[in-house]
C-alpha cells in the first residue's frame, strides 16, 4: 500500500507537584495546552502496571508459555485512562480537528510524544486508547506514536544501493537467565527468509557475540540494522547490554561504548532493535528503554525497545512484517505500525501488539531510501484466489448519447451498450433522464459494493475472498463472506480473518480501475457529493484522492461528526482494513453494530440521504443479505425516492420482488458507460 504523507502531532509532556501539563507543539490546525491531575496511586508506572498484569478472577486468561495475559477490556481501560490524561481539554479538540484535516488531504498524522520527565517514560504510552475513534491509535499505519527525542544535530537519510544489511547479535552469557541460542537464530533466519532469496536483505550473524567481534565485522562493512536479543542490566543508574567475553562470561556495553565500537560506521547505521529476552521483568524492559534513548542521543537514528515479555508467536511476527515493510518502505515508525497490525490480527494476547517501543530522531521516520522498485507489470493469465495482483483491463472511453431508440443508447465509437429493465425496455430512456437530472443537480447517492469483478474494480469481489477464505482455513465455501468468516471465527478467532483482509486487500492498483475512476471522476465534476461504500478496501479512497478533491472520509460516528458538509463525502459502512477495528465482516459484527448506535449516527445520516436523494447500486448485489440487513436497519425495507441497482443475470421474479418490495429498480447495463453518461 503505498504510504500517505503524515503531518506532525507533538505533544510535549512534563510533570509538576503531581499536574501533568501537556502542550501541542505542531499539528496542522494549531497549538493547545492542557493539565491534568496526576494522582500516583492510580497513574504510577507500577499501578499500570499491576493493572495490566495482575490476574482477575473470571477475566483473564493464560499463554501458552503459563504467562498471565490480561483481559483485551483491562488493556483498553489503561489505554483509555493515558488518553484523557493527555488529550484533555483544548487538546482533545485539536486532536480530532487533526484527524479531520489529515484525512481530507489523504495524510496520516504522527504522534510524536517528547517526555522531558524521567518518570514518563515508564508509562505504556503505546496503548493510548482513543475512545471516540474506538481504536488504539498506535495500530494504524496513519497514526503512528513514536517518542521523539528532539536533538539539535540533523539525521539524515542514507540511499541504499542494493539490499539492506542486517547484523543479528544473539548473547546468553554464563549466569543469565537461559536462552536457546540456535533457536533464535534459527526462528529469525526464517521469518526473514523470503527477503534474503529475494535479495533485498543481506543478514548476518555475529558470532562469538563479542565486543572485539562487532568491532572485526564493522571494519568488513557497515550495517543498516543492528538486532540484538540477550539480557541487559543496570551499571549503577546506566542500562548496559549484556555482550559475552572470550569465555563466555557476560561483557557489559552501555550506549556510550557501544556507539564508540560503531565509531565510523555510525552514519550508515539507521537502527537498532533490542529484543529483551522471553521472561524479560519490568526492570530489564526499563534498562532496555535506557540504553535506548542513549542510542539515539549519540546518533542512532531511531531505536525499538521492547517494554513488555514477548512471545515467540510475537517476536516472529514481529520481525517478519517489520523488516518486510520496512526494506519495502524505508519508513521505520510505519513498518512497526505493520507489525503492531499483524500482531493485533493474530495474536491472542492483548498486549503483546504495544510491546515494541521506537525512540525515534529523525523529523519523519524515512531511515533509508529504498532502491527504486522495478515497474509493476500486469499478468496475462486470471489471478488466482488469494492473489494480490489483478488483471486490469483498460476503461472504457466516450460518452452516452441518445439515438431515439427506446431499447438501446449507443457509446460514441464504441458498440451499442444495453440498457434494459427486464420487462420494461420501454422505460430505459426515463431511466436514464432520471438519474442525468439527480445527478447534475446534486441528489443522487450512489451506493458501491464489493461485489463487482476485479476487471473493474482492481480488487478482489466478495466472492472471491469468501473462496480464498475458505481455501485458506479449510472451512465451507458455499456461502458468502459473512458466512465464511463466522465458520472462520469459530474455528479459529477474529483476528484470524481480520488477518486475512488485510493481506489480500492491502495493494491497490497505482491507476485506479475503471469503476473507481468513473466514479471519481463524479465526484470531480461535482454530480455526486456522497458515496457510501460497502467495502473494505482503500482503492475508492485513492481514486478520489488522486483527483486532489478536498473530501471527507467517513467511517465511525465520530469521524461523521467532524465532516465537512462543503466537501464531498465517502462514506466507509462496514469500515476499512486501516482501521481494522472498524470492520463489519460477520452478521454478529452487524448486530453489534446495530446494538451499540447512538444518535445521531452513522445510521441516522444514512438514512436522511436515502430519504432526500435519488439512489444507484454500482458493484452491489441487491439480493445480498448482509447489505439487506443494513438497509432494513437504515432506511426501513422500502427506498423513498426513486432507486436503481445496476446489475446482471437476475431473475424475472426476483426483479419484480425488488421493484415491488424495494422500490428498486434493476437495470442490466454496464455500469461503467452509465457513469460517464451521467
Amino acid at each position: 500500500m503505498p504510504l500517505p504523507a503524515f503531518v506532525n502531532f507533538d505533544l510535549l509532556l512534563t510533570v509538576d507537584e503531581e499536574i501533568l501539563h501537556t502542550r501541542v507543539i505542531t499539528s496542522p490546525v494549531g497549538e493547545a495546552r492542557a493539565s491534568s491531575p496526576l494522582p500516583h496511586e492510580t497513574f504510577s508506572p507500577e499501578a499500570l502496571l499491576q493493572t495490566l498484569m495482575r490476574p482477575r478472577r473470571g477475566l483473564t486468561f493464560t499463554s501458552s508459555n503459563g504467562r498471565h495475559v490480561p483481559p483485551e477490556q483491562t488493556v483498553r481501560a489503561v489505554g483509555e485512562r493515558l488518553f484523557h490524561l493527555v488529550f484533555a481539554d483544548e487538546v482533545a479538540t485539536l486532536w480530532r480537528r487533526s484527524l479531520d484535516a489529515a484525512r481530507q488531504n489523504g495524510q496520516g498524522v504522527r504522534v510524536r510524544l517528547r517526555l522531558e520527565s524521567p518518570a514518563l517514560h515508564a508509562l505504556p504510552w503505546e496503548l493510548l486508547y482513543d475512545p471516540y475513534q474506538h481504536a488504539f491509535i498506535a495500530v494504524s499505519a496513519r497514526t503512528p506514536i513514536v517518542r521523539y527525542l528532539n536533538i539539535p544535530q540533523a539525521a539524515h537519510t542514507t540511499h541504499v544501493d542494493g539490499a539492506v544489511r542486517m547484523l543479528v547479535i544473539i548473547a546468553a552469557p554464563h549466569g543469565t537467565p537461559a536462552l536457546d541460542v540456535e533457536r533464535e537464530w534459527r526462528d529469525i533466519h526464517d521469518a526473514l527468509a523470503p527477503l534474503v532469496a529475494q535479495g533485498r536483505l543481506v543478514l548476518e550473524r555475529l558470532t562469538p557475540p563479542t565486543p572485539a567481534a562487532l568491532q572485526a565485522a564493522l571494519r568488513r562493512g557497515a550495517y543498516h540494522v543492528m538486532h540484538f536479543i540477550g539480557h541487559g542490566d543496570f551499571d549503577g543508574a546506566q542500562g548496559v547490554l549484556l555482550f559475552e567475553d572470550e569465555q563466555g562470561a557476560a561483557r557489559p556495553l552501555d550506549a556510550e561504548r557501544l556507539t564508540v565500537l560503531v565509531g565510523d560506521e555510525l552514519d550508515a547505521l539507521r537502527l537498532v532493535v533490542l529484543n529483551a529476552c522471553r521472561g524479560a521483568q519490568t526492570a530489564e524492559a526499563d534498562m532496555f528503554a535506557g540504553v535506548a534513548q542513549q542510542l539515539v542521543r549519540r546518533g542512532v537514528p531511531a531505536v525499538i525497545a521492547m517494554q513488555f515479555a514477548i512471545t515467540d508467536g510475537a517476536a516472529l511476527t514481529f520481525a517478519r512484517e517489520f523488516y518486510t515493510a520496512l526494506v519495502d518502505t524505508g519508513q521505520v515508525d510505519t513498518a512497526l505500525a505493520e507489525a503492531r497490525k499483524a500482531i493485533y490480527a493474530v495474536d491472542n494476547n492483548p498486549l503483546e501488539w504495544a510491546t515494541p517501543v521506537l525512540f525515534m530522531r529523525d523529523s519523519d521516520g524515512r531511515l533509508f531510501a529504498p532502491p527504486s522498485s522495478k515497474a509493476s507489470t500486469v499478468s496475462d493469465s486470471p489471478s488466482k484466489p488469494g492473489d494480490r495482483s489483478v488483471e486490469v483491463h483498460g476503461s472504457i472511453n466516450g460518452s452516452i448519447i441518445n439515438t431515439g431508440d427506446q431499447n438501446t443508447i449507443t457509446l460514441s465509437k464504441k458498440p451499442a451498450l444495453s440498457f434494459v429493465t427486464p420487462g420494461h425496455a420501454d422505460m430505459a430512456p426515463r431511466h436514464l433522464l432520471r438519474l442525468r437530472t439527480a445527478a447534475k443537480r446534486g441528489q443522487l447517492v450512489l451506493i458501491v459494493g464489493g461485489d463487482a469483478p476485479a476487471s473493474l474494480t482492481g480488487m478482489p469481489s466478495r466472492a472471491d475472498l469468501a473462496r480464498a477464505l475458505a481455501a485458506q482455513y479449510g472451512v465451507p465455501a458455499d456461502g458468502s463472506l459473512a458466512t465464511v468468516a463466522q465458520h472462520v471465527m469459530q474455528n479459529q478467532n477474529r483476528f484470524a480473518f481480520t488477518e486475512f483482509l488485510i493481506n489480500a486487500l492491502s495493494s491497490v492498483p497505482a491507476t485506479p480501475a475503471p469503476l473507481y475512476a468513473a466514479i471519481a471522476d463524479l465526484v470531480a465534476r461535482g454530480h455526486v457529493h456522497h458515496v457510501l461504500a460497502l467495502t473494505y478496501d482503500l482503492a475508492l479512497q485513492r481514486a478520489v484522492q488522486a483527483r486532489h478533491i478536498a473530501h471527507n472520509v467517513v467511517v465511525d460516528d465520530t469521524t461523521l461528526t467532524f465532516a465537512n458538509p462543503a466537501h464531498p463525502t465517502l462514506y466507509h459502512l462496514f469500515g476499512t482494513i486501516d482501521r481494522p477495528e472498524t470492520l463489519l465482516v460477520t452478521e454478529q459484527d452487524l448486530n453489534a453494530f446495530i446494538r451499540r448506535r447512538t444518535k445521531p449516527d452513522l445510521f441516522s445520516e444514512v438514512e436522511r440521504l436515502l430519504k432526500r436523494h435519488d439512489v444507484l447500486l454500482v458493484g452491489l448485489d441487491p439480493t445480498d443479505p448482509f447489505w439487506l440487513a443494513l438497509f432494513d436497519e437504515s432506511a426501513g425495507r422500502r427506498f423513498q425516492r426513486p432507486a436503481f441497482a445496476v446489475w446482471s443475470s437476475l431473475a424475472p421474479a426476483t426483479v419484480q420482488a425488488l421493484a415491488s418490495n424495494r422500490r428498486l429498480t434493476v437495470l442490466d447495463t454496464d455500469p461503467i458507460a452509465l457513469l460517464h453518461g451521467l
